[in-house]
């Protein structure tokens, strides 16, 4: 089933689903060394943080830094989703990111599916399903505002205080095409919002219930659709296309609980690529380390304050061995490694420490995390080369034999990582 992009309205059969503190600049930077093709969404940004913030408040972080600036590659294509129930406030913060994002982004997407309780006292998110001509008159402003981007609506089935029939879900969707719309992304359970569940439990309790999705690809033929919710594994998300009704499907947690599982081979699996961007996770880790370190070096730069760099730069990579030998100690490296930089730099903005008083590990990022592979999970250096497209029978055996060969690297560090257990 290799090859599956498929003539259509819609160009993007697989997508990395918003997550907030996950799906951010350093992420997806890291992403994009397994997959070029994939559509990778932003963490949902209010509107008000654009407005009242500027974008310099969300450089490096919810958004790239400008590519044109700092002479890196594009992040594109990457999809800006936006939170906010203002028609106006929304419409006019849609504008000033793609101002700024350019040609990286390729589609603006309204969230009407976060169920939050955080979200929902600004009722916005999932609590927008209740208001289905608010959510038109919203995505009718930003398309007049942002003509040339396409805007679409991610969405569950309904919600508990606003009816989760299929019928409600059809009302929501034709008066958000009615807007402008003419994509939507689909989670498809509804969100519980008068219990008090968190954001976990209502990606659990709910149902699935999948056949909504494609119901609504066959009601509406105009329209595209992808489904969202349950998806963990590039076949199962085959499987859902091979029904020929919804164009596109979304994967989340799976994404960052096993980047490699899932990224690695998308291109070729779903974008008729003929070659996928990387052949070994040392492939995808050392270009990553690369740019840390240079991201590092306009942090450190006479022209900016900030000697380190403020941000979460090794989390993308916790996962990047998740269900091999070690990884869950390479993780804890890195959070420690976080730790230690935050605490520095909090130290440093106190006039406690000086620059001069850091560790040269602190100047080169990239040298933590080869710190953390050499030195503190060495059992992860055979499967640095390994196939990215190895089967998890053919790691097994590469295990056995590096086994063989580095015995003094392994010790009975038992690992409970997501996602396919090797031993």
């Amino acid at each position: 089933m290799d090859g599956i992009l498929m003539e259509s309205r819609y160009k993007f059969p697989l997508s990395v689903a918003p997550m907030m503190e996950v799906t951010d600049s350093w992420w997806r930077y890291f992403a994009r060394g397994l997959s070029l093709k994939t559509l990778l969404y932003t963490e949902m940004i209010v509107d008000n943080i654009i407005l009242h913030k500027g974008i310099s408040e969300l450089i490096g972080t919810k958004l790239l830094y400008n590519s044109a600036s700092f002479q890196l590659e594009d992040e594109g294509p990457i999809a800006l989703q936006l939170g906010g129930n203002d028609p106006e406030s929304v419409s006019e913060a849609a504008r000033l990111a793609i101002n700024y994002l350019g040609s990286n982004c390729v589609e603006i997407n309204l969230n009407c599916g976060c169920p939050s309780r955080l979200v929902g006292n600004s009722c916005f998110g999932a609590r927008l399903m209740m208001e289905p001509e608010k959510v038109r008159e919203i995505v009718y402003e930003i398309s007049k505002k942002c003509p040339n981007i396409p805007v679409t609506v991610k969405h569950r089935l309904g919600t508990d205080l606003s009816g989760a029939e299929y019928h409600d879900t059809k009302k929501f969707v034709t008066a958000a095409a009615a807007g402008g719309a003419k994509h939507f992304i689909v989670h498809a359970r509804m969100a519980v919002l008068d219990q008090k569940f968190s954001c976990e439990q209502n990606r659990s309790i709910p149902p699935l219930l999948p056949e909504y999705a494609h119901k609504l690809a066959h009601d509406f033929p105009e329209l595209s659709f992808a489904l969202n919710g349950g998806l963990r594994s590039l076949d199962m998300c085959q499987q859902a296309l091979a029904q020929n009704t919804i164009q596109s499907t979304m994967i989340g947690r799976a994404a960052w609980y096993q980047p490699c599982n899932i990224l690695a081979t998308a291109d070729t699996r779903f974008y008729n690529e003929s070659t996928n961007p990387s052949f070994s996770r040392r492939q995808v880790i050392q270009r990553y380390a690369d740019y840390i370190d240079y991201m590092q070096a306009i942090a450190s730069s006479d022209d900016n304050d900030s000697p380190l760099l403020d941000a979460p730069i090794f989390r993308p990579l916790y996962y990047v061995f998740s269900g091999l030998p070690h990884a869950k100690r390479f993780r804890i490296a890195l959070v420690d490694a976080s730790r230690r930089r935050s605490k520095q730099l909090a130290a440093l903005r106190k006039n406690t420490i000086l620059v001069s008083d850091l560790d040269d590990s602190f100047h080169s990022p990239s040298n933590i995390i080869h710190h953390a592979i050499h030195n503190l999970a060495p059992g992860t250096i055979p499967f640095l080369d390994a196939p990215l497209t190895s089967t998890p029978m053919e790691l097994r055996r590469f295990f056995s034999t590096a086994h063989t060969h580095t015995h003094h690297y392994y010790d009975d560090d038992n690992d409970d990582e997501p996602g396919q257990n090797l031993n």
